[in-house]
């Protein structure tokens, strides 16, 4: 019954549309009528009327439907509420998407606003003839402190004011190879942090340059600590770290020391990582004012670890006048020994700095920072 009805639905479609195609070659003109005489013609002619039997909805053979039925299967389609949901899902995610970029070269530019350097007079050459003291705090490094004064006193242009080497309780040759190399020897109390600040006491320089025994500069240091500290906004600087040692390069942990200067700032202090705080590392060749590092009381003495960054913390918090103090890592390379993770491998390293990081960021106190240190590492000189 189904199949007769759908017949005649054709039939009667087929039929309207051939009325309209003869109506149509009636209002054209004789010369098209004639035309659609020729066999050619008449096979266009029927192609003609099947096109728009499909077009009305018809069809042979009981497939298709009116126009109604068309019109139904597109509004069907429109109202799926599974297109519907993946259409909102994807645009929520190229808003977030589109967001989270607007956010990002946002924050860069304000931050870039920021860090605009700040010169006292832009003409002024005085930069240049400021004194630079690099203090080194070695204890028991009596197997590298020659290397590193031998090529300070021969690599540096311009030289350095003065080359302080503090001791601290050392029981090696340390000191005696120090002072053979010409380097000003000074003693004190057991710590990283106690060292340099025994150095700095007795520093002449206007600027002061903290290097570890196992770390080399570039030697034009003393010129570029110069150029730095002219921006009166900058109150520490430091240098990217390259690992190695005489075998390989630490690319990846040299790549981390880069990124977690960013990074351990982001979560310590993200709204003073806005105004410029970053947190730099002892083995990045850390320098700054002579008076600035005086005036908020030098390195933390009781730290046995971190007190570097906890040098940034204070001497950002201080800053200099009016401006909030940036602490600025540069984009110049100083190499470092990796003997240390020579020995634990790129991925406990790296979980140990991550360990005692996070430890000094959440309050710890000295003892067991000490305590965690002692655990963490062995002695590699």
């Amino acid at each position: 019954m189904s199949a007769a009805f759908a017949s005649t639905s054709a039939l009667t479609s087929t039929s309207t549309s051939r009325a309209r195609f003869d109506a149509a070659a009636r209002g054209r003109g004789g010369r098209r009528a004639s035309a659609s005489a020729t066999p050619r013609a008449s096979r266009r002619r029927e192609a003609s009327l099947v096109a728009a039997a499909a077009l009305d909805g018809g069809g042979f053979g009981g497939f298709g439907g009116d126009d109604d039925d068309g019109a139904r299967r597109w509004r069907d389609d429109d109202d799926d509420p599974d297109h519907d949901g993946a259409s909102r899902k994807f645009n929520a995610w190229m808003k977030l998407f589109a967001g989270a970029v607007a956010l990002n070269w946002t924050t860069h530019e304000v931050i870039a606003w920021n860090d605009r350097p700040a010169h006292d007079a832009p003409d002024d050459d005085a930069w240049s003839r400021k004194r630079v003291s690099i203090v080194v705090p070695a204890r028991n490094e009596s197997k590298a402190i020659g290397r590193l004064l031998k090529q300070l006193r021969r690599a540096l242009e311009p030289e350095a004011a003065e080359i302080i080497v503090s001791v601290g309780d050392s029981v090696d040759d340390t000191a005696a190879i120090a002072a053979a190399h010409g380097a000003i020897v000074v003693t004190g109390a057991k710590g990283r942090g106690n060292q340099m600040n025994a150095g700095a006491r007795i520093a002449t320089g206007d600027y002061v340059l903290f290097l570890h025994a196992d770390t080399t500069p570039p030697a034009d240091v003393v010129d570029v600590i110069r150029r730095q500290l002219r921006d009166q906004k900058t109150v520490v600087g430091g240098f990217v770290s390259l690992i190695e040692t005489k075998s390989r390069t630490f690319w990846a942990m040299s790549y981390h020391n880069v990124v977690k200067t960013t990074y351990c700032a982001v979560i310590s202090r993200p709204f003073g990582y806005l105004r410029g705080f970053r947190i730099l590392f002892g083995d990045q060749a850390m320098f700054c004012r002579l008076d600035d590092f005086n005036a908020v009381g030098g390195f933390d003495g009781s730290l046995p670890i971190m007190e570097d960054a906890d040098l940034c913390v204070r001497m950002h918090v201080k800053g200099r006048g009016r401006y909030r103090g940036r602490v600025k890592l540069l984009d110049r390379v100083v190499t470092t020994s990796g003997r240390r993770i020579e020995q634990l491998g790129n991925f406990k390293a790296t979980c140990i700095h991550v360990l005692i990081a996070c430890s000094w960021n959440f309050g710890v106190g000295p003892e067991k920072l000490r305590k965690l240190f002692d655990w963490c590492y062995r002695d590699v000189r």
